[in-house]
């Protein structure tokens, strides 16, 4: 099942006598174009479906475990190792053994045979010898990247006829008592508490079930193990081979164990998978224009098994027959499709460990071919209480970090529309797709992913912004949160002698509706009088229309005036021709003006936040329902701060504290939100009493619950 993904060779911007010729070019991927698997990093759960993508889909009759621990060459699994592998990363498949004779952050390299298919490779131990308890913490857990639609689980013994060294069948190596949990959402929260922990030998505390009990197996003597269990999905399951009797207290005795494979089957599509490409060179810097995602929508229809009986009407033999997989308007579930940028050939930064036991910064090459510091046990390095020690010497590898210096963020989601990128200039870019199945029966296909490239406007544009009263040496713009400040924006523009199109609009995106104040341009800078008509303000910014076009160096600078609603927000600014309004390429920070000193377009509070809510205002108070068109709705204003797409209550309550009419409002942002109306009516829709009431105005956050209130009057 190895993903595939058309895409379309890049061509690179050509350079000749001093100016730049280049095309607006459009990148598709899927549809008609070649492969993604020549691109793709990373795929999690993912497969080709059509010249598209769509999540992994499992079937009753196929075992899915050696499908997702070796089917894809670019998604490398991992046996889970202490320290963890630098380069693991939530999504890729893991599967571990703990705890037996050597603690549960044992990997146990032999292992691997236990998720490769093959009957005939298996693995077994007995508890002969020192120790006595060796195998009292048995279990093992798998975990495929994302959660799965499971059904049934097989633990199977190694093959008949194959004997140990006393010439017992490692057939009878069948456990004789076990259990099977399964969970999904906190169990990678509780998967790391325990990898966290640095537990060594035989301790009660090394085995935790998952949240739900999937099957039990008590005084067991039959191999293969079958476990049915319904249909749900499960990111993690775990066996857990029980001991057979106590020897001592806190000291389980298993006999003997022989495993060949673990298998697990299930029926639907997975819940989430995601694919992540290699970073693609333009071959020059450019600007990402236009994200172009086309999606379709598919349910499978139920299947049967088709069972074969003999002459005596004994089963002989069962065969799926899959269901019809139609298209379809509703289903449950969606596509995300992301994209980053950066100036480098790789996202990642790499480190080692120098003589004194610091970090240093290596190249990727360099930190390939330094020695894996994975599991250290004791071995002459335990510490005075005997616990595992990380290696922290030279020539061995160190941690390996995303690099936000070259790179920029993942953008936001784009749900199968037309979206326009807003990233700065980049010669390589990434792209992310993210699918969810909220149903194991839906699926949302990724058709074909269009990127448009285009030419940059101007080969160098940086800015930096300063609040008026910050000192003339400040490097940060500090401003007082929720009160309008006045800033200033350099933005600089450097043409290298090579010839573009220039502009001539900049758009600056500000944290609240902002007021415009003065532009200056020229050498000195003078203030231009620009017409009421070259300026146009929203509640996200402001558009300016220069005076005439920007195709030379030059430094612009922009006053105006807005308010900070959180702890910090950047101040990001974007020039276009105002012919092409869709063309845009982003301002990068830096140094802007000798006279400014942050090189940054952040700005932060000068305070700690405020309660989330505040500045509550109601007009008018005085509210008169009697249809007269003349007070008949309340208008509800408020402030949010340091607030991101919260859940806001607006209740309506008696001086008892009864309520009366409850209104929520999803999606609030930090700053001035629409104010929320009310029309004198309860819950049920019944005009209030006359009467003096009380409208409170409440929120959760991360930083915890926020409510302000204010009395209101209802007369007729």
């Amino acid at each position: 099942m190895k993903p595939l993904l058309p895409i379309l060779l890049i061509p690179a911007l050509l350079q000749a006598g001093g100016t730049v010729f280049a095309q607006v070019t459009k990148l598709t991927y899927g549809g008609s174009g070649d492969t993604w698997s020549e691109v793709s990093s990373l795929n999690v759960l993912m497969d080709a479906a059509a010249g598209g993508l769509q999540p992994l889909e499992l079937r009753p009759d196929v075992n899915i475990v050696p499908v997702i621990f070796g089917a894809h060459e670019e998604t490398p699994w991992e046996l889970w190792q202490k320290p963890p592998n630098p380069l693991w990363e939530p999504g890729i498949p893991r599967f571990w053994r703990g705890s037996g004779n050597y603690g549960p952050k044992t990997p146990g390299p032999t292992t691997t045979v236990l998720v490769d298919g093959n009957p005939n490779t298996f693995w077994s131990q007995e508890n002969y010898g020192p120790g006595g308890c060796k195998m009292f913490q048995e279990f093992h857990t798998i975990a495929p990247g994302g959660a799965l639609p499971l059904q049934r689980f097989v633990l199977q013994l190694p093959p008949e006829g194959v004997v140990d060294l006393f010439g017992e069948p490692f057939a009878n190596y069948v456990p004789k008592a076990g259990q099977l949990t399964g969970g999904w959402h906190g169990t990678e929260k509780q998967v790391a508490e325990e990898q966290a922990q640095d537990i060594t030998g035989y301790n009660n505390s090394a085995y935790r079930p998952f949240n739900d009990v999937l099957g039990d197996v008590r005084n067991n003597l039959d191999a293969p193990i079958v476990i049915d269990f319904p249909l749900a999905y499960y990111s993690h399951v775990r066996w857990r081979t029980w001991p057979e009797f106590d020897i001592r207290p806190n000291c389980g005795f298993v006999e003997k164990l022989g495993y060949a494979d673990f298998e697990l089957y299930g029926n639907g599509f997975a819940a989430e998978s995601f694919l992540r490409t290699r970073p693609l060179d333009l071959g020059n810097p450019a600007i990402l224009g236009e994200l172009e995602v086309h999606t379709s929508q598919w349910r499978r229809q139920p299947g049967r098994w088709e069972e074969t009986l003999n002459a005596s009407g004994e089963l002989v033999d069962r065969t799926w027959i899959q269901g019809d997989l139609a298209p379809v308007d509703d289903a449950d579930g969606e596509v995300l499709v992301r994209v980053k940028t950066g100036v480098t050939d790789d996202p990642r930064r790499y480190f080692t460990y120098t003589d004194f036991g610091e970090l240093e910064q290596v190249t990727h090459a360099n930190w390939n071919g330094l020695e894996n510091s994975a599991l250290i046990s004791c071995h002459g390095k335990c510490s005075p209480g005997g616990g595992r020690l990380e290696r922290r010497d030279p020539g061995w590898r160190g941690p390996v970090v995303d690099d936000y210096e070259h790179w920029t963020a993942w953008s936001g989601p784009n749900r199968g529309r037309t979206t326009r990128l807003a990233l700065p200039k980049g010669q390589y870019f990434q792209i992310l797709v993210s699918m969810v199945s909220h149903e194991p029966t839906d699926a949302v296909r990724l058709d074909s992913v269009t990127v448009e490239v285009l030419p940059l406007l101007a080969p160098t544009l940086v800015g930096e912004v300063v609040a008026d009263q910050d000192d003339d040496d400040a490097t940060l713009a500090e401003v007082p949160i929720g009160e309008s400040t006045a800033l200033t924006l350099a933005i600089r523009a450097a043409f290298e002698g090579r010839r573009t199109d220039g502009f001539d609009a900049i758009r600056i995106s500000t944290p609240s509706r902002p007021e415009f104040v003065n532009f200056m341009r020229g050498e000195p800078l003078q203030e231009i009088d620009l017409g009421t008509n070259a300026i146009a303000t929203d509640d996200s910014g402001l558009t300016i229309y220069l005076d005439r076009p920007v195709v030379g160096d030059e430094e612009l600078r922009v006053q105006l005036r807005t308010t900070l609603y959180t702890v910090s927000e950047r101040l990001q600014a974007q020039v276009f021709e105002s012919g092409n309004e869709l063309v845009r390429q982003v301002v990068d920070e830096g140094n802007a003006s000798d006279e400014l000193t942050t090189d940054q377009l952040q700005i932060v509070s000068d305070r700690d936040l405020p309660d989330a809510i505040s500045n509550l205002e109601v007009t008018p108070r005085l509210l008169t329902p009697n249809g007269d068109g003349s007070n008949d709705e309340l208008t509800i204003h408020y402030a949010m701060f340091g607030v991101l797409d919260a859940q806001v209550e607006v209740g309506i309550y008696t001086l008892s504290g009864q309520p009366m009419r409850r209104i929520i409002v999803d999606g609030q942002q930090a700053g001035i939100n629409p104010p929320v109306m009310w029309n004198g009516r309860d819950d049920q829709g019944r005009l209030l009493a006359p009467g003096l009431y009380v409208c409170q105005v409440e929120t959760e956050t991360s930083r915890g619950r926020f409510a302000t209130a204010i009395p209101v009057s209802v007369a007729y």
